[in-house]
Formats: structure tokens, sequence, C-alpha cells
């Protein structure tokens, strides 16, 4: 069951309807309508009432849009303070922005898929909610610098977000056994080229003008025929029995 932080359903018939009742009717006209679908006729059929109090409350449409969107960001929070109590943060945030897009895709998609002010993806990136406080538990976690779990951070957070679009817009659905799996995968790749020597980490993340080649089924598939470095073969052994993200 989703957390919603807001009450589904009906509400009383009886009485003058709060500033709260408005908001909460509004996000459950996004739930059901989609994103952009909230109209002064909308809400006033959803509180069975007419268009006029509504203005009592607040100034304009758009504000009433704007009190729907913190709304659903409290509700977003409720996932992700959820995941960061957990044993294994990094994983449980991932695991829960997927569980968010497939449990509220219309809410979803007025948070992470609307047009943003920042351009740039590594501004947005690092400073998206949340971003401080993953890379910490990156850090302490693994023993990694800033550096490194920045770029651990943006990669997965990039393949991430990919997923739960896939997921909000009826793409694809993952079980959570095969997200695990599949996040797993991707974050032990992240960390293998950290530990990989300096010549072999360039050639598996490229200058703009080559094109890197190099996948993780490639690497271990590669190992499986002996055909790795001896280094690499440690680097595998230790990603294998110490970093268990997808436990």
């Amino acid at each position: 069951m989703a957390l919603t932080g807001v009450t589904r359903g009906r509400l009383s018939k009886r009485g003058k309807h709060s500033k709260q009742d408005i908001i909460n009717a509004a996000v459950d006209i996004i739930r059901r309508d989609g994103p952009n679908s909230i109209t002064a006729k909308k809400l006033a059929a959803e509180l069975e009432m007419s268009t006029y109090p509504l203005f009592n409350e607040f100034k304009t449409i758009d504000e009433i849009r704007e009190a729907a969107h913190e709304q659903a960001l409290m509700i977003y929070r409720s996932y992700q303070d959820r995941a960061l109590s957990t044993n294994l943060p990094l994983k449980a945030f991932a695991m829960e922005y997927v569980r968010f897009a497939e449990e509220e895709p219309n809410l979803f998609r007025i948070l992470f898929m609307n047009p943003t002010d920042s351009a740039n993806m590594d501004e947005y990136l690092l400073t998206a909610e949340y971003a401080r406080d993953l890379m910490e538990c990156f850090v302490n976690r693994y023993g990694v610098d800033r550096d490194n779990a920045v770029f651990v951070y943006r990669n997965l957070a990039i393949y991430v977000h990919g997923i739960a679009v896939m997921v909000a817009c009826g793409v694809t659905h993952l079980s959570q056994k095969e997200l695990a799996y599949k996040l797993g995968e991707v974050f032990r790749g992240l960390v293998a080229v950290l530990h990989m020597p300096k010549d072999i980490r360039s050639d598996l993340i490229p200058e703009e003008s080559t094109v890197d080649n190099g996948y993780l089924a490639d690497f271990r598939r590669a190992k499986d025929e002996g055909k790795l470095p001896e280094e690499l073969n440690e680097i595998d052994d230790l990603l294998r029995s110490k970093l268990r993200f997808e436990d």
C-alpha cells in the first residue's frame, strides 16, 4: 500500500471545507487525471460545492496548484525518510524512488518529469533533495572520498531515474527482486571502476571522442575465462564478498 500522507476518498459533505481539504482534493485530481489537470471546476465538483469558497482560502488557482505540488513533495519525502532509516540507505533510496514512481505515477510526473530551471545536469543532481545525505552515507560506509562518492551517486541517480520514468509511464514493471538485482549490478560496476588502476579505469571511462564498449557482464565473462589481470580478479572477489548492495 502506498504511503500517501493525505486521506484518499470522498471528503465530508457537511460543513465548510478547510484549506487542507482543498489541497487533498487537488492531489486526488492529479492522481486520477494527471499533471496539469487541476481546475476550479474540477475542484468544486470533487468537493461538491461551488467554486466561490475555493478563493476564500486561495487567491488564485495557481496557488492551489503550488500547494498540491508541495503536498506531493511531502508524500515523496515519506518514502525517502523510510529509506534513510535503513541499514542500506543508498540501496533503499533507489528502491523507494522507483516504488514511488510505480505507486504514485502522476505525482512522480509533476515532481520529476517537468522542466527545471537548471539546465546543468550535475547542478541539478548534486543539489537535489537528499543528495548530501546519500553521499555522506556512501563515504561513511565504503570509505571513499567525496569525489568518488559524487561519481557513484551521479551515475546511479541517472540510472535509477531512467528506470523510474519507464515505470511511471507504464513502459516496464520490475519486481523488487529484479530491481534489487539490476541496482546491485550497476552499483558493483561503479565501485569496481573506483578500485581499478588508472590506465584501465581510463579505458572504461573514455574521453568524449572514444566509445566505451565495456560492460560488467563482459568483465565477469573475461574473469570466468581467466583473461583478466590478477589485480582485477582480486577486485572482483572483493566486490562479491563485501559489497552486497542487493542483499
